[in-house]
């Protein structure tokens, strides 16, 4: 279909999405099937930048301008499609700022972005959205960005309690929400702006012993 695809992405049910090295049409194919998904966008969209939620219901892009779904301003937009009725999710967008590399959780309940900081700061910063509620909300993230300090390329663990970004175009980032700290990572593993989360990997029992024993972390970031 495209001689260099990307923007790869992954649900759990074999869905995978692409575009063209980063320009649209955005396409999502079956590997069940063997089939291209109908999705809702025209043939020719200019949607880039896919993001399939977990379970495969919902595609996550960003458009600029071209054959997009809806054409909200002149800025790049992100956009949320629906994949079980076709349609737009209305997701929210702001006018005359760029906001690009969308990432989504397992169920499609909490999106994040990158974007401008402020009018006063040119360097981007990751945001949160929570779908929950509609229309849907930002969501209040303590610490997460640096002032002056590019935060970008997100991504989301399976239950959006944990993102991940690429920091200053230089270093891997994982911020756990509940605890609103930033986790140690191996210093033996490479971490980049294409890393991803995996599944919550659940090691065998220890054995018994008088002491609390080990206790698991609920995600980890892997390549």
């Amino acid at each position: 279909m495209y001689a260099s695809p990307g923007s790869l992405t992954v649900s759990d049910a074999g869905l995978i999405g692409f575009d063209d090295n980063g320009n649209g049409p955005a396409l999502v194919y079956n590997s069940a099937t063997g089939q291209f998904v109908e999705t809702g966008l025209a043939a020719n969209n200019g949607h880039r930048q896919t993001r399939l939620s977990g379970h495969g219901l919902f595609l996550a892009t960003t458009c600029n301008d071209s054959n997009c779904v809806d054409d909200l301003d002149i800025g790049a937009d992100p956009y949320v499609q629906d994949l079980s009725t076709k349609l737009d999710t209305a997701f929210p967008a702001e006018a005359l700022v760029d906001e690009e590399h969308p990432c989504i959780d397992a169920a499609g309940s909490f999106v994040g972005l990158d974007k401008r900081a402020s009018l006063l700061d040119m360097e981007k910063d990751i945001f949160l959205f929570d779908r929950s509620v509609s229309p849907a909300q930002p969501v209040d993230v303590p610490g997460l960005n640096t002032a002056l300090k590019r935060d970008e390329f997100c991504v989301i663990d399976a239950a959006g309690e944990f993102i991940g970004f690429y920091f200053d175009n230089t270093a891997f980032r994982v911020y756990q929400r509940p605890s609103q700290t930033f986790l140690a990572l191996p210093t033996d593993k490479e971490f980049d702006n294409t890393s991803l989360f995996s599944a919550p990997y659940p090691p065998p029992a220890p054995a018994a012993t008088t002491g609390r024993g080990w206790q698991p972390h609920s995600s980890a970031p892997a390549r």
